[in-house]
């Protein structure tokens, strides 16, 4: 392992615990001082989010910039396997934490 990348490792956890703890402290701020409401995003503007990337990527794909198609075509490879393990990983393992354990 190299320096590097043992150094951006060993930053990883603190960071995206202090991301993490700040954005949850400031939500609750939000909601309880300031009567923010948090609502999910609506079905269809997610899938109208989804459509618009889809033409991005299309239009991405028809560049004439071999690196630029080289670039999208790892970006697509790489969210459709981590896609495929975060249900399983990382949403599954925060969806527990989200849980009301009762204690």
């Amino acid at each position: 392992m190299t320096a590097c990348t043992h150094e951006s490792e060993s930053l990883y956890n603190p960071v995206w615990t202090e991301y993490t703890t700040k954005h949850a402290l400031s939500l609750r701020k939000l909601v309880s001082e300031h009567g923010v409401q948090v609502r999910k995003l609506p079905d269809d503007v997610v899938a109208a989010m989804g459509k618009a990337g889809a033409e991005v990527i299309d239009e991405l794909r028809q560049d004439d910039d071999a690196l630029v198609k080289k670039i999208v075509e790892s970006f697509v490879s790489y969210r459709d396997l981590v896609g495929g393990y975060m249900v399983h990983a990382d949403n599954g393992q925060m969806n527990a934490r989200a849980a009301v354990m009762g204690y």
